[in-house]
């Protein structure tokens, strides 16, 4: 028997990979590998030590490099500007100096005057000592970033000249393709045009036209992309963040759910205590004992649904559902699904035209959830019911998530998925993506998703799209407090929603809202930046590019730009105070909702960049004071964002027609502030407090909060932090079973989280 040859190792990763940490493929250390041959970057072998990995993402190596590289740009700058001052006192001849990729060396580039180390930054100034006149020219830079434009014949190119007045003349364009299609005139790309700028007395001069604003946009790219200086700084660094506080409601929920065994709920209506007077006792105590509510409940339920929740956010198409209701469905509400789901998930919710107080809501709420269930059982597995579970499972989450029926939930919705990925390809949907592409997608369809809905006749394909965006949602979420998963790249396989030509004006332009909101939302930046939030907000140390950080907000206000005018409260960035005084004379609730959803996302974002990591290393100049800045700036604009949600939040109370999320809303923002209260920044500090302590004040009196408010005496949270404190061994049980004795226990634990916030951050 011949000895077995022994296995041979896999060469280590090249520094990219390493730093990315992606898989490294090639064969051996002597040749680069796929991933950097795919993005055109050189591949360099690590041999840095693991401890200096951290400097490395940080960039300080990388700027220090960088900074030697401007000093002999200074110098040469000199030699450049010296050699063109000799050559004023001749004709111009127009011959331009021209940096081709291809004729780039990555070792070096050099012309008669002027010589580089590095093919990163190529840049160039001169100077006429005479006149002051300045010409700069910063190439492009060659990497792999998807934002910068490409050509297939030829490369790009800057090239710049002298005018006979002495004033600086530059030109940025890439190489057309001779074989683009005249037709392909309105999609071409910024690798498609030529922009002349001049500069003189300091001040550039855009001097061709600008056609279109599609090209109007290009040029906003390619301008900051090619002409900024500090690309590869921004590209190259990285800080590290960590978790603000893990008291608030997020980091409490996944610590709970992360380290405890769940178990499925026993079915049983909700037993309102005795010291409760009913408001409707016969109909409550019919539901004890098996008599179904009377039909006139159920079309109370349905209309107030309809009305306040399907018209802003259509899960259902009207016009088909209630047509069928009044001539099939009402004569025997009871068998159907769809329905029974409403009607639970209504119930569930904080609706404030629902004449039914907390007690009787959460009895008719179980005993519509048995009924659903039960519906479902019967038809999930019935290729011909497929989308109607979906949008039973949907619907019915709202319940699960108010009752804390944790462990039903993640069953419910793994199946919404599986059914919904069975049924993508009915609808011609075909996902492309299940986990992070090696580039961000290069050519992300903004016009597919900024634009008037998609109107379509199939109405199966219309409800379809809204609940596959829906189950998505929901697993993800799960995934995240759950497992600790935040992975979020297969939302680049969402399509934007379609509208039915006879839903109402309102259902239209909120589908518009929702596709705009959503080609935001599943931005590959946003996408990549919301994975990182996630991963900070799970505890982790992680590493944001400051580069990233940039693009976050150049989208953000471009996203609030492409939001439809008439749906914008106010013209500028939501997020700062100048926005107030829109917010005191608004009528509109739709403006409202979308202020308040722009604020949300922005504050969210904000608020977990706002605490860089003690432990990073940055040796470039100026490191520590950068750092800090984003500290301050961030946590000063994430206070900017609550303290607007709070004014449009007491504004939305007055002119209240569609019941979407506010309770969640206002919830949220004290959760938010709480936070905010613990920060190391006094002034911030303190006027969160103040807002905090008003906020929780107006939380005690909401109708909302009636029966769901839990006494220090009674707190299943002090009670398990206080057995952790004295107990090393401490072993986590399910303490959400705890608030089932109140009627919404998801309202009961967020109460309890505040609660518990409050006494530690609020004098």
């Amino acid at each position: 028997m011949g000895t077995a040859e022994p296995q041979s190792r896999r060469p280590k990763p090249c520094q990219h990979c390493k730093l990315l940490r992606r898989k490294c493929e090639r064969q051996s250390l002597d040749e680069a590998c796929a991933r950097c041959v795919a993005s055109k970057r050189p591949c360099t072998n690590d041999d840095v030590d693991d401890d200096r990995e951290l400097d490395a993402v940080d960039g300080s190596e990388e700027i220090q490099y960088y900074l030697r590289q401007v000093q002999k740009l200074e110098r040469s700058m000199s030699d450049l500007a010296a050699d063109m001052q000799r050559q004023q006192g001749h004709a111009p001849s127009k011959t331009p100096i021209v940096w081709r990729e291809d004729a780039m060396d990555a070792d070096s580039i050099s012309s008669p005057a002027l010589s580089w180390t590095s093919a990163s930054v190529s840049s160039f100034s001169l100077q006429d000592e005479a006149t002051g006149q300045h010409q700069v020219a910063l190439a492009r830079q060659f990497g792999s970033s998807s934002l910068s434009p490409s050509s297939s014949s030829g490369s790009p190119r800057v090239t710049s000249w002298m005018t006979p007045d002495g004033a600086a003349t530059l030109q940025l364009f890439d190489p057309v393709d001779k074989d683009k299609s005249q037709n392909d005139k309105d999609t071409r790309n910024s690798s498609d045009f030529t922009w002349n700028l001049t500069l003189t007395d300091g001040r550039l001069k855009l001097n061709s036209t600008i056609q279109s604003i599609d090209e109007l946009r290009e040029y906003d790219k390619a301008f900051h992309r090619f002409l900024s200086p500090f690309s590869a700084l921004f590209e190259d660094t990285a800080f590290v963040f960590e978790r603000f506080d893990n008291m608030s409601l997020l980091p409490r929920t996944i610590e709970i759910l992360s380290k405890t065994k769940l178990k499925t709920k026993a079915l049983t209506l909700y037993d309102v205590p005795s010291t409760v007077p009913l408001a409707h006792p016969d109909l409550i105590n019919g539901l004890r004992n098996g008599t179904p509510p009377p039909i006139e409940v159920i079309d109370l339920i349905i209309q107030s649904y309809m009305q306040c929740v399907n018209e802003p956010m259509p899960l259902l198409h009207a016009p088909t559902y209630l047509k069928r209701y009044h001539d099939i469905i009402r004569l025997d509400p009871y068998t159907d699904t769809i329905t029974m789901a409403i009607c639970c998930a209504h119930c569930a919710s904080t609706c404030s035209h629902l004449p039914f107080p907390n007690y009787d809501r959460r009895v008719l709420a179980d005993f519509f959830y048995e009924r659903a269930t039960s519906l479902i059982y019967d038809i999930f597995d019935d290729p011909d019911h497929r989308l109607e579970t979906l949008m039973a499972v949907n619907l019915l989450t709202e319940y699960r998530r108010m009752s804390l029926r944790i462990s039903e939930a993640t069953k419910w919705i793994d199946i919404a998925v599986r059914l919904a990925n069975d049924l993508a390809p009915m609808y011609d949907v075909k996902p492309a993506h299940l986990t992070k592409p090696d580039i961000y997608v290069s050519q992300f369809k903004r016009d597919d998703w900024c634009r008037k809905p998609k109107q379509s006749t199939e109405i199966d394909r219309v409800l379809f799209l809204r609940h596959y965006v829906i189950a998505f949602a929901h697993q993800k979420y799960l995934a995240l407090v759950m497992y600790g998963n935040p992975d979020n790249w297969e939302f680049l396989n969402l399509h934007p929603i379609e509208i039915a030509p006879d839903e109402s004006i309102v259902s239209h332009e909120f589908v518009e809202i929702m596709n705009v909101t959503l080609y935001f939302m599943t931005h590959p930046v946003m996408l990549d930046l919301t994975e990182k939030i996630s991963r900070i907000v799970l505890g982790e140390l992680t590493r944001v590019p400051l580069d990233l950080i940039l693009r976050f907000d150049q989208l953000y206000n471009e996203w609030w730009q492409d939001m439809p005018e008439e749906s914008r409260l106010c013209p500028g960035d939501p997020s700062k105070p100048d926005s107030l005084p829109y917010v005191a004379a608004c009528t509109s609730q739709k403006q409202m909702i979308v202020y308040l959803l722009a604020l949300a996302e922005k504050q969210e974002i904000y608020l977990r960049l706002s605490r860089p990591h003690r432990g990073t290393t940055m040796s470039f100049d100026g490191a520590s004071e950068l750092s800090r800045a984003i500290q301050d700036k961030y946590i000063t604009s994430a206070l900017d964002c609550l303290v607007n949600m709070l004014a449009v939040l007491r504004r939305l109370e007055l002119t209240r027609k569609y019941c979407v999320f506010a309770s969640e809303v206002f919830v949220g923002v004290a959760d938010q502030l709480s936070v905010l209260a613990s920060s190391e920044n006094k002034v911030v500090a303190n006027e969160a407090q103040k807002h905090l302590k008003s906020l929780l004040a107006e939380l005690d009196e909401v109708w909302f909060m009636h029966g769901n408010k839990v006494s220090r005496d009674a707190s299943p949270l002090l009670k398990m932090d206080m057995r952790r404190r004295n107990d090393p061994l401490y072993v986590y049980h399910n303490i959400m079973e705890s608030y089932d004795v109140y009627p919404n226990p998801a309202l009961a634990f967020c109460y309890d989280v505040l609660q518990t916030s409050r006494d530690d951050h609020v004098p």
